[in-house]
């Protein structure tokens, strides 16, 4: 069955504050996706109160969140999957209630493994839905305009970087770290559950039924063989393969960043204002690139992401002055943020939207298990050498083999899944 994608520039009547009801998707999204990442944006300020409280190394309380993206990593492509076939709502309903309630559960623990549990499996299993849904959501209802769509949608994650991290802190000097967890669950629950139901597919899809497509099985495995389909593809490993790269440098500069500046002598409130900044910048970024993708063509907005990472990955590292702190961590939220909406971007440009919620599960999956690497890394080098230097070297060299290989293998034409 072919599906025409919806244009929210031709079609629909004002709905919602004079939008119509493609862009109150992409409205919807972006809150929904704000939300969904507040956990893994504002972790790295949880870091130090849990592991003053409880004693544990910081390769130790990493590991947590590495669990947590390996969960997410397995589940990511079920999820898309599921979402393509059964539509969006279905998973991010569950997908909410889980992860508010997880939330609620990181304030009762006393444990290391209870941290596993909470941050990393519950967690895990509650966020592998959300962003894969609501951005392949966004993308099948744009045709004309689907960067700045995705752009829109995609900046929900740097709003919750300007927006949790402070919040976080502020409850967190004002009472503990538990009461901080708790307030980011309610919040998590009050806007995570109404906001699912807005979310659908464009009509006609919306109302198919699962039985409609009689070509495909529908047992719950079948999305790991429609993962290895795709792998076979030359253009789509090249994809994989430099978004996991620039996602183990991403992931350990945001897990780390709070702690490496405070490590230099930056006030903690300081530094969360940085990481505000850095939100902001990856807002900004995620903005600009996806409207720069419109104009310029995805290719040329993923190299321009890359090449910006790694300058801001040296300059982070070269010299660690107030001043330098600001602007590497301005130009790495631009350029790190900016490159999240070109991956439903490319994969919708290169394969169609037929499959958009599955080929993005299969990316994101990859990309979570860079970010469950990067985030250990970053832990693990800092107990190995007692600072950060190398990690960051690391981080840098990881961006730059992305670069090369967005400069020399992302070309083609444009290939639609078949089977």
């Amino acid at each position: 069955m072919k599906r025409k994608n919806v244009s929210g520039e031709k079609t629909g009547k004002p709905v919602f504050l004079g939008l119509s009801f493609p862009w109150v998707i992409v409205l919807a999204a972006a809150i929904l996706i704000m939300v969904a990442t507040a956990n893994v944006q504002s972790f790295g300020v949880f870091f130090k109160p849990i592991a003053e409280q409880f004693g544990w190394s910081r390769s130790a309380i990493s590991g947590a969140l590495s669990v947590r993206f390996i969960v997410l990593s397995l589940l990511a492509v079920p999820a898309g999957y599921w979402a393509d076939r059964y539509g969006p709502r279905r998973v991010l309903l569950p997908s909410f209630l889980l992860y508010g309630v997880s939330f609620l559960l990181i304030g009762r623990v006393t444990a290391l493994w209870q941290l596993y549990l909470t941050q990393g499996l519950l967690m895990g299993i509650a966020t592998a839905g959300p962003w894969v849904c609501l951005v392949a959501t966004v993308g099948k209802w744009h045709n004309e305009r689907r960067g700045l769509a995705l752009g829109i949608a995609a900046a929900g994650s740097g709003l919750a970087t300007v927006v949790f991290p402070p919040l976080a802190t502020t409850l967190i000097h004002a009472v503990d770290w538990r009461f901080a967890t708790m307030v980011l669950g309610l919040i998590a629950l009050a806007v995570g559950i109404p906001g699912s139901l807005v979310i659908r597919d464009p009509p006609g899809q919306a109302d198919r039924q699962p039985g409609d497509r009689r070509d495909e099985k529908s047992g719950p495995f079948d999305a790991w063989q429609v993962m290895a389909q795709f792998l076979k593809n030359r253009a789509f490993l090249v994809i994989v393969i430099m978004f996991f790269l620039f996602n183990i440098a991403n992931q350990l500069v945001v897990a780390h960043f709070v702690n490496y500046a405070t490590d230099v002598g930056v006030s903690v409130l300081i530094a969360a204002s940085m990481m505000s900044a850095l939100g902001i910048a990856s807002t900004t970024g995620r903005l600009f690139e996806g409207a720069f993708s419109d104009r310029t063509g995805i290719k040329a907005a993923i190299i321009a992401c890359f090449f910006l990472g790694v300058i801001s990955l040296i300059l982070m590292d070269w010299n660690a002055s107030l001043s330098m702190l600001w602007v590497s961590a301005v130009i790495f939220g631009f350029a790190f943020g900016g490159a999240i909406p070109l991956v439903p971007g490319i994969l919708g440009e290169r394969f169609g939207t037929e499959r958009l919620a599955t080929t993005t599960g299969i990316v994101i999956s990859f990309m979570t298990l860079g970010a469950a690497l990067g985030t250990y890394l970053g832990g693990f080098m800092f107990d190995l050498f007692g600072s950060y230097s190398w990690a960051l070297a690391s981080s840098a060299a990881l961006a730059g083999i992305s670069l090369v290989l967005a400069l020399r293998l992302l070309s083609g034409k444009r290939e639609m899944y078949k089977g």
